[in-house]
């Protein structure tokens, strides 16, 4: 290999592109023909620069929603993530499901049966869920319900209609808890559904109340915190075991509402939320393994922030701040080293959806601040989206590209110089699952 032609192709690329990049193309090894003379070698990586500009943190990137939305409910199944329901730009309900395909890398779109948001949404099996809410009709007892396996979309209804529902599952069965109506008069119910039967039937929480966060691990539902009275906020955490179809009770550190939850490993967490005294960034966590709770603090204090994990570790995203500043930051949980860190959002915004699929998670919708007036908020479509993957968009160090006489690429797979096919305009040449592709910015 000529290392000096390559010092002299890094030196020409930053006219043109950030140290970012520069740090990018320099950790790896790029074979050019040698046949080449200096000027195509600088047309060609100029080529590449351009095409791979605007990658200066390789693991995010952006899409967005077919409308801007806030308040919505997402899930996952299979390879889809799915972002349903909310509040558009007028305030007004709305059914629109954006549905993103990991294997393909495309988004799509459905339709609930009904308008509505704050309502529960989980999945199971081949199936995901999306119950109760408020819609244009008022409270809504519908579940609207998509088979991945059949690419088919049915309802069902809960047991009694309400709104600000919590959801998750848990072996075969989804779990609806809790709620108000529009009188605002709280709800003990729990709505269960078995998958592996297509029956129903109910239970009841401790405590009657909507605002609460669930998430499950293991054999075990829970449902924490919520609020019990007008500015009244209860600590209690409902637990169900799936094995002994039994209840029990235990309690957050702190009472409060509107918090986030997630799990990973044996953990489950619920992070920030409001208190009787202010916004708190406590996050009470869970350890199934050894049956003990423990406490750790965010970053900053958020309320109405989001939560999902991937991997080995757990993202707390957005809110509103103890300020009542909206926010960008991202807390991190790593649970193979027990270290916290923090990350951002490319736009800072409260009531956003999260979700996971494969090794990235989404980030969707919520309110920003406004560009016209800063007393006001705008309808975010931003998903921001964050690969976990340790190869997918990263060149592997040592990866082997060369570029041809006629410009195409190809890539050394160990044994054979495989072409890599031309990519499109606005596109990245990155690597997914060990070979380069073409993945748009």
């Amino acid at each position: 290999m000529d290392i000096s032609s390559i010092k002299i192709i890094i030196i020409e690329i930053n006219n043109f592109i950030d140290n970012n990049e520069i740090y990018y193309l320099s950790l790896h090894e790029i074979l050019i023909n040698k046949s080449k003379n200096s000027i195509m070698k600088k047309i060609i990586v100029l080529i590449i620069a351009i095409l791979t500009m605007n990658v200066a943190n390789a693991q995010w990137s952006t899409a967005n929603l077919s409308t801007p939305r806030y308040d919505m409910r997402a899930t996952s199944v299979g390879s889809k993530a799915f972002f349903a329901g909310g509040f558009d730009t007028n305030s007004n309900v709305s059914s629109v499901v954006d549905i993103y395909d990991n294997n393909t890398n495309t988004w799509s779109t459905a339709n609930l049966s009904v308008t509505k948001a704050t309502f529960g949404a989980t999945s199971v099996g081949s199936k995901v869920f999306f119950g109760g809410g408020y819609g244009s009709n008022g409270t809504s007892s519908i579940v609207d319900i998509y088979d991945n396996n059949t690419n088919t979309w049915s309802t069902d209804n809960l047991s009694v209609a309400r709104y600000d529902i919590s959801a998750t599952s848990v072996g075969t069965k989804v779990l609806f808890a809790g709620g108000a109506d529009n009188g605002y008069v709280r709800f003990s119910v729990v709505d269960i559904y078995d998958n592996s039967t297509n029956t129903w039937s109910t239970a009841n929480l401790s405590q009657a109340r909507p605002m609460i966060s669930a998430t499950s691990i293991g054999t075990k539902a829970f449902f924490a915190g919520g609020e019990i009275g007008e500015d009244n906020y209860t600590s209690v955490v409902d637990i169900y075991d799936n094995s002994t179809n039994t209840w029990s009770t235990a309690n957050l550190s702190v009472g409060r509402s509107d918090l986030s939850a997630t799990s990973v490993g044996t953990k489950v967490f619920f992070a920030g939320g409001y208190t009787n005294n202010g916004i708190s960034d406590v996050v009470d966590i869970y350890d199934n393994s050894t049956n003990t709770w423990s406490t750790a603090n965010l970053s900053v204090p958020r309320v109405s922030l989001s939560a999902t994990s991937v991997g080995n570790k757990v993202y707390f995203a957005g809110g509103i701040d103890d300020n009542y500043h909206l926010s960008s930051v991202i807390d991190i949980y790593d649970n193979s080293t027990n270290t916290w860190s923090t990350d951002n959002l490319s736009v800072a915004r409260q009531s956003l959806s999260a979700t996971s699929i494969g090794t990235k998670v989404f980030f969707a919708g919520g309110l920003a601040p406004s560009v016209v007036n800063i007393h006001y908020y705008d309808v975010s479509s931003k998903v921001d989206i964050y690969n976990n993957g340790t190869n997918e968009n990263n060149f592997p160090i040592g990866s082997k590209i060369q570029v041809g006489t006629d410009s195409t690429i190809s890539y050394w797979n160990g044994t054979a110089w495989i072409v890599v096919a031309p990519g499109l305009p606005g596109q990245s040449l990155r690597f997914v699952n060990g070979i380069p592709s073409w993945i748009n910015n």
